[in-house]
């Protein structure tokens, strides 16, 4: 007998269990059919025995118990986990399996001393804390001691739970598996989720008819409270979303307030700018455009545009950083706007997103068809897509790539906003020196940048540019050296990689000497620390002037790094046209933030804000006058356009009330002035 032996006997049981209900049924289905008498008892008892003799089965032990979990969850075992014990004592250690286990009892002597008919099969109903050993209920009487020397082998096939969708107006279990979602800490297998037969065109077609049609009958004001109901709900279980993105994300408490209370926030802040719209149901576009005039010369017939909401919906496939954040600040303008939203959370993150939806759902302060959310695979919802529908992505090039490309947006006009690859710079102007208030502002919020969420934000700082006078004097590094963070555990500052494939992505990311990085990788500022499943290492590598040079690496390196450089100015760096650290940073293609740390009013600041706006789609400028109130480099306020130019995608959200027109249809109405009076 050998483990793959062992594991397809088991695959070939679990085909048949796979869907069922635990219950009485299957109970008496189970014990009919492969009980103590039948082939599958017998073959699964001698290979428990062969597995346990050879060592490769119940190679823990504890509590006078040996166990071992022979096999996690996976597809070929139907999503089941499979755990052998090898017990001498009927009361084992009490547990939980949220969606129940199925347990089959092997007697190896004393039959009569079990609590269960020997070879019997039975299952725990979901969410009984009980061993998986002993009924529900009071602990049986201390047995003889022959009964506690008989020995009992014991197989448990338990499921992980399975994250629901909601699609339709109703939840909705995928037809596969499932995809495994991990701890990136521990390594545990937290959840899984499946989208697998979903119908979605008929889900899709749903969210347009019946919540697209629900919430255009709302007024702007009527939605706005209606957010504010949402925020309600979220701010009730604010302790239970910290405790799924420490165990999913791995994410430190500081790191999840910025999403979960980000979120929070965003939502909050379109609760209160929706008010203001009062109670309309489409918005004015500017002035009205006179088309003719009478004797008078006054206009008599006129143009004037209005924005009326899109009566498609919008399907958000967001990045794994920001489950909570990436939601809400594209669902909140766009049910303010009164278009359904459908959410594709990123698989690796998924469940903080799922839950937070699901609460809002049960809670009933939406209509249906509302909020709808597909956790697992994306195949088919790019092909469910009408004209009238939007579709914002957050992620990599390469995939905005593909949904750019897809015939839903090249020939049925599905209006696209792309968020990706962004290079983020902050600039040091000339004329500071170590210590002062401006060098110490931009080494602050480099290292905060660096650090925080794991450097995982699309708004992190990647390129430092500082004169090259201050190049060999540590520059912002200093903030940021070896030793100061650690990684990895929740109680740290720095917390884990937000799932098992990014840390690898990461090195690959930064793998090798760029051509004009100063010795390569012994010119970099180096940590790197392994936990787990997750490995998170810091960098912040030091290049010389490279005005000449176009940047190596067209793809963001989703880690703790950033590129510190020197620049040689021309002259005098304030009377220069352009100067070279602003046509560095225009060089790594755009992004969403750039920032300038600058002393009060100084000489020709102005003219490298005009350069930083023309590559970024936000300037962050920092002062002394500002340093005890800015918001930072990376975080994103709702008030604020988000997005960039180039690499960064193109796209823009948030914003205040300009997020609303991603959402809308702009149409002109001609008319004489008596019609248009009605529309103000």
């Amino acid at each position: 007998m050998t483990p793959d032996k062992f594991r397809a006997q088991i695959a070939a049981l679990t085909a048949q269990l796979a869907g069922r209900p635990i219950d009485a049924e299957l109970d008496a289905w189970l014990n009919r059919e492969h009980g103590a008498t039948s082939t599958t008892y017998a073959a699964l008892k001698a290979s428990c025995e062969a597995g346990v003799a050879e060592g490769w089965l119940c190679n823990r032990e504890g509590g006078g118990i040996k166990y071992g979990r022979i096999f996690k969850p996976a597809e070929d075992l139907h999503g089941f986990s499979v755990d052998v014990v090898d017990m001498t004592d009927i009361a084992g250690p009490h547990h939980v399996h949220p969606n129940g286990e199925i347990d089959l009892h092997m007697p190896l002597g004393g039959e009569a001393h079990l609590r269960r008919p020997p070879g019997r099969l039975g299952g725990h109903a979901a969410g009984q804390r009980a061993p998986p050993h002993r009924e529900p209920g009071p602990r049986p009487r201390a047995l003889p001691a022959a009964a506690r020397r008989d020995r009992i082998h014991q197989v448990s096939v338990a499921m992980t739970e399975i994250l629901h969708n909601h699609l339709g107006g109703r939840w909705v279990a995928g037809s596969g598996a499932g995809t495994a979602l991990f701890d990136p800490v521990l390594g545990n297998e937290l959840v899984r989720v499946d989208a697998t037969g979903l119908d979605l065109h008929a889900g899709f077609a749903f969210a347009r008819k019946q919540g697209g049609a629900a919430l255009r009958a709302m007024s702007y004001r009527e939605r706005a409270a209606m957010l504010a109901a949402v925020v309600k709900v979220l701010q009730s279980r604010r302790d239970d979303y910290y405790a799924i993105a420490t165990a999913n994300s791995g994410t430190v408490k500081n790191d999840s307030a910025v999403d979960i209370d980000g979120g929070i926030y965003t939502l909050s802040t379109y609760a209160k700018l929706g008010d203001s719209l009062g109670d309309r149901k489409y918005l004015l576009d500017g002035e009205p455009a006179r088309l003719a005039a009478g004797a008078d010369k006054q206009p008599v017939f006129q143009s004037q545009h209005v924005l009326v909401p899109s009566r498609g919906l919008a399907l958000f496939i967001n990045a794994f950083n920001f489950p909570s954040w990436g939601l809400w600040e594209k669902a909140a303008p766009a049910l303010l706007s009164g278009v359904p939203v459908v959410i594709k959370p990123a698989t690796a993150t998924a469940w903080l997103t799922q839950r937070m939806v699901k609460d809002v759902v049960d809670a009933g302060v939406l209509p249906a068809g509302a909020l709808s959310v597909v956790c697992g695979s994306s195949a088919g919802l790019m092909d469910a897509l009408q004209p009238f529908d939007v579709v914002s992505f957050t992620g990599s090039a390469e995939t905005a790539a593909v949904i750019r490309s897809h015939p839903a947006v090249t020939q049925r006009s599905v209006r696209v906003n792309i968020e990706a690859d962004s290079v983020n710079s902050a600039l040091l102007l000339p004329g500071e020196a170590p210590g002062s208030e401006a060098f110490e502002l931009l080494a602050k919020e480099v290292a905060r940048e660096m650090t925080q969420k794991s450097g995982q934000k699309c708004t992190a700082i990647r390129r430092v540019f500082v004169p090259e006078a201050l190049y060999d004097a540590g520059g912002p590094g200093h903030q940021c050296a070896p030793g100061q963070d650690h990684r990895g555990q929740p109680a740290q500052r720095v917390g884990a990689h937000g799932c098992a494939g990014q840390p690898g992505a990461a090195r690959r990311g930064a793998r090798g000497p760029h051509p004009s990085t100063s010795a390569g990788r012994s010119a970099a500022r180096r940590r790197e620390t392994r936990v787990g499943r997750c490995r998170c290492g810091g960098r912040l590598l030091r290049r010389p002037d490279t005005a000449g040079h176009a940047p190596r690496r067209r793809q963001r390196c989703q880690r703790p790094r950033a590129r510190h450089r020197g620049v040689r100015p021309r002259g005098h760096a304030a009377a220069l046209p352009r100067p070279r650290a602003c046509a560095a940073a225009h060089r790594t293609r755009a992004g969403f933030a750039g920032r300038l740390a600058v002393r009060q009013r100084r000489a020709g600041a102005g003219r490298r804000r005009d350069r930083a706006r023309a590559s970024h789609g936000r300037v962050h400028v920092i002062s002394p006058e500002a340093a005890a109130h800015h918001t930072g480099h990376g975080n994103v306020m709702p008030q604020s356009l988000h997005g960039g130019p180039g690499r960064a995608g193109g796209g823009e959200e948030l914003g205040g009330l300009r997020a609303l027109n991603f959402y809308h249809r702009r149409a002109a109405i001609q008319a004489g002035n008596t019609t248009l009076a009605a529309l103000a």
